[in-house]
């Protein structure tokens, strides 16, 4: 989906200085694309380093296509609203973003793809990458865990924007920087995006409950 010479905007409108906008925050760190502009209407004109500690010079503007003209072609929606629902409120700038020929990222729950993907005339140049779909259902029960023979860190909280893919990423860079053969595994929706790996726990946790359950019905759960 997301290629190396493509220019994001970040949607983080009234959450730059609020407290969900981990998604934006998130891809300011660690992706390694260039992010032309942030848009937030509230905090038009303002620092981005008064909102976060970074190198970045990122211009804050007000509108899609203001992010346009700066050379986006993809915008990535940069809010975790509670529930993962889509607002409401947020179609008509995702409509006007498509109109305007941006790709869009989507980390929530709630899919973009099927409600807009008749609205992209060419699949090759545009696109929507709802970032929770898997590419995969792994099997059940294989224990090819045990077959790694590498150290692994499992990173877990009691809750969701408390740090765990941070921690993760900035190890992660800290071994490779003392030349560690290291690797990260991605399973929620910043570090699927700035990695481009695909395996998201939470929508295959839904896939194995799904199958688990149905063997069950058929009489084949122990």
């Amino acid at each position: 989906m997301l290629k190396p010479t493509d220019k994001v905007a970040i949607y983080m409108q009234d959450q730059l200085n609020g407290e969900s906008g981990k998604m934006g925050f998130g891809a300011i760190r660690y992706l390694q694309n260039e992010i032309v502009a942030v848009i937030d209407s509230s905090q038009v004109d303002q620092s981005i380093q008064k909102f976060i500690d970074t190198k970045l010079d990122i211009p804050i503007i007000g509108s899609i296509e203001q992010a346009k003209e700066l050379g986006a072609n993809v915008l990535l929606l940069g809010i975790a609203p509670v529930g993962g629902k889509i607002p409401e409120k947020w179609i008509p700038l995702i409509e006007s973003a498509l109109e305007h020929g941006l790709s869009i990222i989507n980390g929530l729950h709630d899919l973009l793809g099927p409600r807009f993907n008749a609205k992209i005339s060419d699949s090759e140049t545009q696109w929507i990458w709802d970032v929770r779909v898997p590419t995969f259902t792994p099997p059940i029960g294989s224990a090819q865990a045990l077959t790694h023979k590498g150290k692994r860190v499992l990173f877990v909280g009691t809750d969701g924007a408390v740090g765990k893919m941070t921690t993760a990423l900035e190890l992660f860079t800290a071994l490779k920087n003392k030349n560690h053969k290291v690797g990260f595994v991605a399973t929620g929706q910043i570090g699927i995006t700035v990695t481009g790996q695909r395996n998201p726990s939470r929508r295959l946790q839904g896939r194995l409950r799904h199958r688990i359950g149905t063997n069950s019905r058929n009489g084949r759960s122990r």
